[in-house]
């Protein structure tokens, strides 16, 4: 006749304050799963948006995703459901990127023309040093039809932004005429 033992695994207490003699992990570098969770969703997100950006959304699987970042294929569903979702972050990203250096180009300038000159150079420089993104931003076929129309709203309200910052640094420089 066996016995049979349960065994129940000993508990690890939660609080950090609570483990003896353990320093801090990572250095602090990030303050919790969460923050590293995120932190690794813009990791895909940024080099989705270099390959595609470079070979197109068509040419490039999350295989060599996964195998530029160093992780297998699996890791990546973590994060995201699928390549059209990815593709969708990409675009998503894009926009946040150009809201912020487009309002940080309203705040830090006076004139129309300095805002839109700041505007160019930075959000060119994000696009292309960053993100690899003007290629993506032409390719739709990569996302489903709802995010397809989420994305076309947020490039409208983008496009109007734009254009008030546009049309305010016309009215106070306007280009000179060629002759």
């Amino acid at each position: 006749m066996s016995t049979q033992i349960e065994v129940k695994p000993k508990s690890r207490p939660r609080d950090p304050a609570k483990r003896s003699g353990k320093g801090v992990k990572w250095n602090n570098a990030v303050s919790g799963a969460d923050e590293q969770y995120q932190f690794k969703k813009q990791a895909v997100i940024a080099e989705a948006s270099r390959a595609f950006g470079r070979h197109g959304y068509k040419n490039v699987s999350l295989d060599e995703i996964a195998k530029t970042l160093n992780v297998t294929k699996p890791a990546l569903y973590y994060y995201f459901k699928n390549k059209q979702e990815l593709v969708y972050e990409c675009h998503e990203l894009a926009m946040q990127l150009g809201d912020r250096v487009l309002q940080d180009a309203i705040a830090s300038e006076s004139t129309g023309y300095a805002r839109i000159t700041a505007f160019i150079k930075n959000y060119i420089s994000l696009l292309t040093d960053e993100m690899g993104a003007p290629a993506i931003l032409q390719d739709f076929t990569g996302m489903s039809v709802a995010d397809q129309k989420k994305i076309t709203l947020r490039r409208r309200k983008f496009d109007q932004e734009l254009r008030k910052v546009l049309e305010g640094g016309f009215r106070m420089a306007p280009l000179p005429s060629a002759t």
